[in-house]
């Protein structure tokens, strides 16, 4: 399949994974967050910016990245959230930040309360979300899970339009070995919430109903013991989703640049949202929620947060 371009983003690991999901709305009363013995942080515990994460940039960040400093600017919550993706790649999952040079480092606590905080980053306690499990922040999605966030408008996002273009999408996706059990893998690496814990991106060009796209394909791989060497003995025990974004035909949407996005079950089925909509087609536009939504923060306005790098 000399047409598959196989394409690792380690640099920008960000590429999808900057969507956030928000909870169910209904609010509770905020909770402490709640600690092993090793520090971290327990289900059923609510993270906020301003009692857990503010403290962490404000002693290990805000000496470069502030409004003064020589670096993009990090010092306030608006400016946390729409970067949370690319801190958490950067800190965490490529480890390059705080630099060696600075004489700061990341407390394992510390990158736990980001991991977590980062599936819905929040202000304050008061926008805690009151789950079966108790208050927890970090609970709206599992890659393999329902997603707790609504697609966005109806009129965007799981029509049947959507569902039928999705499985076409499907089906030459499988053709070209992108998705299903004969797919080619690439090169694994870790993640980080909303999306897999392992992943690998795969890209290439498809054609779906006479038109031909870009398309990228994400493989998010989940489980309890998930990691790089278990996945690579078997992708298929450990696959959870498979995200996509396609370039459709030019009339599609220019408004969000032609993008059409799934997020699938690793037969081809479609994941839907806690109103029961199928996660296909302009998922978050019109909203600040769901993939538009957040990746509309994208510099350059192109929806990719790699190129944010």
């Amino acid at each position: 399949m000399s047409n598959i371009l196989i394409s690792l983003f380690l640099t920008a690991l960000a590429a999808f994974a900057g969507c956030k999901q928000a909870g169910d709305k209904s609010r509770s009363n905020p909770a402490p967050a709640v600690t092993d013995q090793q520090g971290n942080v327990t289900q059923g515990t609510c993270l906020t910016y301003t009692q857990h994460i503010a403290p962490i940039i404000q002693s290990k960040c805000t000496s470069c990245h502030s409004p003064s400093g020589p670096n993009s600017d990090i010092s306030t919550f608006q400016t946390v959230q729409v970067k949370v993706s690319s801190i958490v790649n950067r800190a965490i999952t490529l480890g390059n930040m705080p630099p060696v040079t600075s004489g700061l480092s990341l407390l394992s606590t510390e990158k736990t309360q980001l991991q977590n905080w980062a599936r819905n980053p929040i202000q304050n306690s008061s926008e805690c979300v009151s789950t079966n499990n108790g208050i927890n922040n970090g609970n709206g999605t599992t890659p393999g899970g329902t997603t707790t966030t609504p697609g966005s408008a109806s009129q965007f996002v799981g029509t049947a339009a959507d569902v039928q273009y999705s499985q076409s999408l499907w089906q030459a996706l499988t053709a070209a070995k992108m998705v299903g059990p004969d797919a080619v893998g690439g090169v694994l690496f870790n993640g980080s919430p909303p999306h897999g814990t392992v992943r690998e991106i795969i890209s290439g060009t498809v054609t779906v109903n006479g038109h031909r796209g870009r398309v990228y394909v994400k493989h998010n791989y989940d489980g309890a013991g998930v990691n790089l060497s278990s996945v690579e003995q078997n992708r298929q025990q450990w696959l959870k989703a498979d995200t996509v974004i396609f370039e459709r035909e030019s009339t599609f949407d220019p408004s969000v640049k032609n993008l059409f996005w799934v997020k699938y079950t690793p037969t081809g089925g479609l994941h839907k949202d806690t109103n029961n909509v199928s996660l296909a087609g302009r998922i978050g536009k019109g909203t600040s929620e769901g993939c538009i939504g957040c990746h509309q923060n994208a510099q350059g306005g192109d929806y990719f947060y790699w190129n944010d790098q």
